[in-house]
């Protein structure tokens, strides 16, 4: 199992094309790919390709 971190700016252009060519190469219903949008501190969008993995707010603390 790999648990990776990527972040930086990315058009929604290239984002569209990011998530076709991830979605070519992940098997999906082994791998997971989630794509966090944060437009503030506190309000931010998340997307799953491939398995649904848990979000921090699914925990409860």
């Amino acid at each position: 199992m790999q648990n990776s971190v990527f972040e930086g700016e990315i058009t929604e252009a290239k984002l569209r094309i990011l998530k076709d060519e991830l979605k070519k190469i992940i098997d999906d219903n082994y791998d997971s790919v989630l794509i966090y949008k944060f437009r503030t501190k506190q309000y931010y969008e998340r997307e799953a390709l491939g398995i649904e993995k848990p979000s921090h707010e699914d925990f409860i603390i």
